[in-house]
């Protein structure tokens, strides 16, 4: 049977943030015992390449995710070419039949080859910068400010000297002046003596930062995952219902908590997932979730809120 991620995330939109984190935070560590593993922290930014004839008609979408947890730290960058056709599921494309004679050669026109040519790059390309945890220590360099550097040199207009003119020069790339910022920490529950917790629990509250919205509540979002299994039955509401057990019953009565669960194809048109071996007895839904699935469906929700 196809099997679902052990990682579930909760989005709770109309919370407010200075209760109600506090609230999630009791519930784990004293109705269930859960112990903090630290603070967790985690910055959205959005970047605009602005449309021209090299960069297309439509421009290109860039999005900077920062997290830090404990101390751990890593940046992941996904970006979107709105003018690359979203990629559509081809079962079979490219095996040859079972009668296919393979001394036959067939010339396609030269029209027909130019209408199926692939684009040059994928709609979304993803990329991350972490260190090692071998290679921490108090001289080493913060991966964001190893970043900063980079993106500040490569990316941003060199500052010009005198008066700023008010133009942008379109081949450079834009930051836009809000941001999102997660704050919270990250919790272990069900850790029996001498073990690690059945699960690992992050709680945040979202603030829209920078520009004129500095420090605007938009809620909260909970991640829970799973931790003895990589994936569950398709069908299993066992994370949700653990997750719902959460929050107050009058939100979950009200259906404030929305659950964020991009689907698989979704993943695997962003680059981030291969597709299954049948060969080699897996089946469809049956990977195991990662950081970088997490950051990639929080930047897809914020999106369709209209915060990025």
């Amino acid at each position: 049977m196809p099997g679902q991620p052990a990682t579930v995330i909760a989005r709770w939109s109309a919370a407010n943030p200075q209760t109600s984190v506090p609230l999630l935070g009791r519930s784990l560590t004293v109705t269930r015992s859960g112990v903090s593993l630290g603070r967790r922290a985690v910055q959205i930014r959005a970047l605009r390449l602005p449309a021209s004839e090299a960069n297309g008609k439509e421009g290109r979408n860039m999005y900077v995710v920062r997290a830090l947890d404990g101390n751990a730290e890593k940046v992941s960058v996904f970006v979107e070419d709105p003018a690359v056709p979203a990629v559509t599921s081809a079962k079979g494309k490219g095996k040859a039949e079972p009668n296919e004679d393979d001394d036959l050669m067939i010339v396609e026109p030269e029209a027909k080859k130019e209408k199926d040519d692939s684009p040059a790059h994928t709609r979304w390309t993803y990329s991350s910068i972490a260190l090692p945890s071998s290679s921490s220590s108090a001289n080493s360099p913060l991966i964001n400010t190893v970043f900063d550097t980079f993106i500040q040199r490569a990316l941003f207009a060199p500052a010009q000297p005198g008066p700023p003119t008010g133009q942008r020069d379109s081949s450079y790339w834009q930051p836009r002046a809000q941001y999102i910022a997660i704050e919270g920490y990250t919790f272990s529950v069900g850790a029996a003596a001498g073990s690690a917790g059945e699960w690992e629990v992050k709680v945040g509250s979202v603030l829209l930062k920078g520009g004129t919205a500095s420090g605007t509540t938009k809620g909260c979002v909970v991640e829970a995952t799973y931790l003895p299994v990589p994936h569950l039955p398709a069908n299993s509401t066992f994370i949700k219902d653990f997750l719902l057990s959460l929050f107050p019953p009058a939100a979950v009565q009200n259906n404030e908590i929305e659950f964020l669960q991009l689907g698989e194809d979704e993943f695997h048109e962003a680059g981030m997932l291969d597709s299954h071996e049948p060969s080699e007895g897996e089946e469809p839904g049956e990977w195991e979730w990662q950081d970088k699935h997490s950051t990639y469906t929080l930047v897809q929700q914020f999106k369709k809120e209209g915060l990025l």
